[in-house]
């Protein structure tokens, strides 16, 4: 990685987004270099407060329900809004050229 590089690492889970800027140290160890961001998906104006995941099984079940496809695309939209809102933060607190992880 080039002096004038930095990587963004995001971790999604069930109910926020989270990302920090990732600081090499040597070959093999790396750290978070400043803040870490974070957002909720009900922090989303996007959010759906109705929503709630469903068990793998019956996904697999239903996979042909327009219903759940509208709300799972739309709630799809709330957690890509958070990551989109958590990278923009970090990027705006450094200068060089970001890569994402």
């Amino acid at each position: 990685m080039k002096n004038n590089t930095a990587i963004i690492g995001i971790d999604g889970g069930a109910t926020k987004i989270s990302g920090g800027i990732v600081k090499k140290i040597n070959k093999t160890t790396f750290s978070i270099d400043g803040d870490i961001k974070t957002l909720t998906y009900s922090e989303s104006p996007l959010n759906n407060k109705n929503f709630h995941p469903i068990d793998l099984d019956r996904q697999f079940a239903q996979k042909d329900n327009p219903k759940m496809k509208i709300e799972e695309e739309k709630q799809g939209q709330a957690i890509l809004d958070c990551c989109e809102n958590v990278i923009t933060k970090l990027a705006k607190t450094n200068n060089k050229m970001l890569l994402l992880g």
